[in-house]
């Protein structure tokens, strides 16, 4: 659900044109669909995710700068960090908070007798629905997302070496700790890798965790010893940022600054 290492689109300033949601703050806005741009794909089999539920953080230049200064020095350690390469990195512009992955068709089936598809329309049109009540719970407030922790998805066996996905996201504290706890950014997937290995080649965490890189960005809290290192969470500091809105984005798609249509 990331993009294609980092040399596309770094310079637009406009939000990603996902396939509408709804805007956040104060300004009233309609769920808006947008079909341009985006990439032909070959047909999917029904239960495989199509779509992405996003809220679009690449729009934001500073953000931008940031991981791209965090994610180039990565690349720049001495010793390199086994398994790390160019492609593996997310394009800034396509950086998002992932909500959920879902599996939606483009048409409404022709027979009545067929159950109900979940639909591009009838995903915008619950979305529609929620408006409201989550602009209740906004209270007319900006929703900001801050980026304070980093960690990797579940690697190989458990192994450090072997991580295949990192991201960043927001504290997961308080009352809200176990919905939060889901909510990333990806950084790094290997996903993505170039040219595209017979098997899913992953990198090292412990040596990325190692690194200057890492260190420069991580934030001071208590460490017990260096074998618990990665296995839980690490502070950094990488801002709060505004959310604008909710999108729907298809799978593998590109926008002309590089973001997810």
């Amino acid at each position: 659900h990331a993009g294609r290492g980092t040399g596309r689109g770094r310079g637009g300033r406009g939000q990603g044109r996902g396939r509408g949601g709804f805007r956040g703050g104060s300004r009233g806005s309609q769920p808006r669909q947008t079909e341009a741009n985006v990439v032909p794909q070959e047909s999917l089999d029904d239960t495989l995710p199509s779509a992405v539920l996003a809220m679009p953080l690449g729009h934001h230049p500073d953000l931008r700068d940031r991981l791209s200064a965090f994610t180039q020095s990565l690349l720049s350690s001495d010793p390199a960090i086994p398994g790390l390469d160019e492609s593996i990195v997310v394009s800034p512009r396509r950086l998002h908070i992932t909500l959920g992955v879902m599996s939606l068709t483009d048409t409404s089936p022709v027979s009545s007798s067929v159950a109900p598809p979940r639909t591009v329309e009838s995903a915008l049109a619950l979305l529609a629905q929620l408006r409201p009540r989550i602009m209740d719970i906004l209270n007319g407030e900006e929703l900001r997302v801050a980026l304070q922790r980093a960690d990797i998805m579940r690697p190989e066996r458990g192994d450090l070496e072997k991580a295949h996905v990192m991201w960043v996201g927001p504290p997961h504290e308080g009352e809200d700790a176990a919905r939060l706890k889901h909510l990333h950014c990806t950084v790094l997937n290997t996903t993505y890798r170039r040219p595209r290995p017979l098997a899913r080649q992953p990198f090292s965490y412990a040596a990325a965790l190692s690194s200057t890189a890492f260190r420069s960005v991580e934030q001071p809290h208590a460490i017990s010893d260096n074998t618990t290192r990665g296995r839980q969470p690490i502070p950094v500091n990488f801002g709060e940022w505004t959310v604008d809105e909710i999108q729907i984005c298809k799978m593998g798609s590109w926008g002309p600054e590089g973001e997810y249509v």
